[in-house]
């Protein structure tokens, strides 16, 4: 009796085994879905139907940031990473079309960091056979000039932002209604 019932179990243990191997070899088998890559991420041999206007979109998102910025650089240097490598030359094709100016937004970093940097991108357009005529580099914000100041004083009043206190190292919390713990309101920060 004790031996049947270990064969028993032998023989539900090798048929288990033989089932999960037969589903795993069945999902192994499977085509590989399609995928929706578009530069300047990469190529597939398995585009999906929506590949098309997906590069449309990222296209017209690129055109209207046309921005670079610190991440597309190895830190501290003016050498450009992969991923800058990438974005420039989708700039470069998008640029051959419909010209324009490239902005590069190193808000942090030191002055003669900046002029390398512009500097790399351009001669990278140039190196991709742009004319020196429809190449331009700036420093700006992304997409736009950015905004003057009564602009900002205004997006800073609507979100009821409360900076940190420098004295305690507290952390940056919203306000409530408006006033500041030392009393001076909303505009109490323009005149620091």
């Amino acid at each position: 009796m004790e031996r049947a019932l270990r064969l028993t179990l032998v023989v539900l243990s090798i048929a288990g085994i033989v089932v999960s191997l037969c589903v795993l070899a069945g999902m192994g088998c499977s085509n590989p879905p399609e995928r929706l890559n578009a530069p300047p991420q990469g190529h597939t041999e398995r585009p999906n139907k929506l590949q098309e206007p997906f590069v449309y979109m990222t296209d017209n998102a690129m055109l209207a940031d046309m921005s670079m910025s610190a991440v597309h650089f190895v830190p501290h240097q003016a050498e450009l990473n992969a991923n800058g490598i990438r974005r420039l030359k989708r700039y470069a094709q998008i640029l051959k079309l419909y010209g324009g100016t490239l902005r590069y937004d190193g808000v942090s970093d030191a002055a003669g960091l900046v002029q390398g940097r512009m500097e790399q991108v351009k001669e990278f357009l140039l190196a991709q056979g742009l004319e020196r005529d429809r190449v331009e580099v700036k420093r700006a914000l992304a997409g736009s000039e950015g905004m003057n100041a009564s602009e900002a004083i205004a997006v800073r009043e609507a979100t009821n932002f409360k900076p940190p206190d420098q004295t305690s190292g507290g952390g940056a919390t919203p306000s409530t209604g408006g006033a500041s713990p030392a009393g001076g309101g909303a505009g109490s920060a323009a005149s620091h």
